[in-house]
């Protein structure tokens, strides 16, 4: 399981706009996800925006694979009662991560159930029925490699990311945990003809240890074509 940091402090592009942590939701050009955007006094019972729909929905998928895995890897069957602490505690889930953008509570249901949220209803489809049109995107690959502590600084001049499907253009989310750890960027960020590569270009420092969320709990502008947030992946490399 990938670990989530609490402490996250994000810096985000989207179609060109930096946007950091803290800022109000009328300082920015949408579409942008703020820290502290204003919230509608009735996120409680009102359908809730595409993009919150969306990211619940992908969570409630990372939940019941969470459920599978603990279910296989604990012979587990159909029917049996999910402890959440039991998957949290396994690292089958990241605690901090699995929230509802409208804050709904979820209802995680005994294996062969599908999780259930209170505002959002059931993200996840029909086991039969799953495709890879349906689920979100996932990073395949990334240059430089996650963990790679022999990156040279001065001949990488750009980090490319690659998802398993073709990605919406002019959305992205690059997401900091510190300044420090945060590569300089130069210019923005821009997909390759594959439409499943993006690429930005960087000046990076010798002995160095970078670490960038690509999508976090807060930013979610990586998105396929059909606006279906991709999976959070942690980059970390070290340069020599």
């Amino acid at each position: 399981m990938r670990t989530v940091i609490p402490s996250l402090v994000c810096l985000a592009l989207f179609a060109g706009v930096v946007v950091q942590a803290g800022e109000s939701a009328s300082q920015l050009t949408p579409p942008v996800i703020a820290k502290n955007a204003p919230r509608n006094s009735n996120d409680n019972i009102a359908p809730a925006s595409n993009d919150q729909r969306h990211s619940c929905e992908n969570n409630m998928r990372w939940i019941e694979a969470a459920k599978d895995q603990w279910a296989i890897e604990n012979g587990k069957t159909n029917g049996t009662t999910v402890d959440i602490n039991d998957l949290i505690n396994g690292k089958y889930l990241p605690d901090k991560f699995l929230k509802c953008p409208s804050d709904g509570q979820y209802k995680y249901n005994v294996i062969g159930e599908s999780c259930r949220c209170k505002i959002h209803g059931t993200g996840a489809q029909d086991k039969t029925a799953l495709t890879v049109k349906a689920m979100p995107p996932s990073v395949v690959k990334t240059v430089p490699e996650s963990g790679d502590a022999k990156v040279d600084a001065a001949a990488t001049t750009q980090i490319k990311v690659t998802f398993s499907k073709e990605m919406m253009d002019e959305s992205w989310s690059w997401s900091q945990i510190s300044n420090d750890s945060f590569p300089q960027i130069v210019g923005k960020p821009k997909y390759l003809d594959d439409k499943k590569t993006c690429v930005i270009d960087v000046k990076l420092e010798p002995n160095k240890t970078y670490v960038i969320w690509l999508n976090s709990q807060k930013f979610h502008g990586f998105k396929d074509a059909d606006a279906n947030s991709a999976v959070p992946y942690l980059l970390v490399f070290q340069t020599k």
